[in-house]
């Protein structure tokens, strides 16, 4: 029974990058209502999402997601340049740009989205997008080594409702 625990705790482990970006994409309900986009809000989320010069960073995204799915999994490293394609291909920046443009003009109005151009035009905004990825990197290695640091306490909460369901089947 506790290495199956074990087992279970140890995938709930590995899995919390994922569960935490599960909860960072859930978004309020009031958020996801129809907000009409007018031309002049398009455009200007176009451009800003052009003057963010992340087309870079995607890339990086990409070869970062690719990197570690490998490492997760070293048998898919014969195939490593076609799941590089595949993300290119579905979230590669030139895929995805007017898609983003479409969402920051959603929750922006055409002033906020010249006071974000504005922004990220700066040098920090440019630091920011830079780091970005290094940043969101670090935070989900965070949540998972914090989760292994107490993985015993997770192990007998789990415990906790195992155990009898096991006794049971008995």
């Amino acid at each position: 029974m506790l290495k199956i625990v074990s087992k279970i705790a140890l995938v709930v482990a590995l899995a919390m990058p994922a569960v935490v970006n599960a909860e960072a994409a859930k978004v309020d309900t009031n958020a996801t209502k129809e907000v009409k986009v007018d031309s002049a809000r398009l455009e200007a989320a176009k451009e800003l999402v052009a003057s963010m010069g992340i087309k870079n960073s995607y890339a990086k995204m990409i070869d970062q997601a690719t990197k570690s799915l490998v490492l997760r999994q070293p048998k898919l490293k014969s195939v490593e340049g076609e799941i590089k394609a595949f993300y290119t291909k579905y979230i590669g920046w030139d895929t995805i740009k007017d898609k983003m443009a479409a969402i920051y003009a959603k929750h922006y109005t055409v002033k906020e989205l010249g006071e974000l151009k504005k922004f990220y035009e700066s040098e920090v905004g440019q630091k920011s997008i830079k780091l970005m990825p290094q940043i969101m990197q670090e935070g989900k290695k965070l949540g998972s080594s914090s989760v292994m640091a107490h993985i015993d306490e997770l192990k007998k909460i789990m415990m906790k409702a195992l155990a009898p369901k096991a006794q049971a089947k008995k």
